[in-house]
């Protein structure tokens, strides 16, 4: 009888192996698509295009990101996509609503954030990258050539290197008021 057990266990073991071997499994995460278009390297995932580099760091023209790569909309711009970047001014789609810290720091040239019109969460105030739904100030662009800067009223929080790098600013004041949330280190 234990023969027989065994023999019927080792049966079901090895047939059912290989038909979990042929079976195909289900994928159980978004895949990565890396590919470049115009220089913007991005990722194609859960059907939109995420930003995770720039090829041509050395460029000092303006990058205007546009609104689809790979006709899928631009939603996203990755942690130190634009690091080291030398671009003169950047504009953000419509499209885009997430962008991640860092996304573009040192880039020690940049002048001016531009944000297009119809962005619901990103605007750009005096060239300063706002969050709108946060009312936070995101990044301040490193060589703007301002040395002194007013916090806008409307702003309750500085996210995490907003200011890192600026090269001319040597001033930086908030309004008289109680409502700052955080500067967030």
């Amino acid at each position: 009888m234990k023969k027989a057990l065994s023999l019927f266990l080792v049966f079901i073991m090895t047939f059912g192996i290989v038909a979990i071997g042929i079976k195909e499994m289900p994928h159980t995460h978004a895949e990565a698509q890396t590919l470049t278009e115009n220089n913007f390297v991005y990722e194609i995932i859960n059907e939109k295009a995420v930003i995770v580099d720039y090829a041509d760091k050395q460029s000092t023209d303006e990058i205007i990101i546009p609104d689809t790569l790979g006709d899928y909309p631009v939603k996203e711009i990755a942690a130190e996509a634009f690091k080291n970047s030398a671009f003169s001014a950047i504009t953000i789609p419509a499209s885009v609503t997430e962008i991640h810290q860092e996304a573009f720091a040192y880039a020690l040239n940049n002048q001016a954030f531009t944000v297009a019109e119809g962005n619901e969460k990103f605007s750009a105030v005096s060239g300063v990258l706002v969050s709108v739904s946060d009312y936070a100030i995101f990044a301040y662009p490193q060589n703007a050539p301002s040395e002194e800067y007013t916090i806008p009223k409307q702003i309750f929080k500085i996210m995490p290197y907003a200011f890192c790098g600026t090269k001319n600013l040597k001033n930086i004041t908030m309004c008289k008021r109680t409502c700052m949330e955080a500067i967030l280190m």
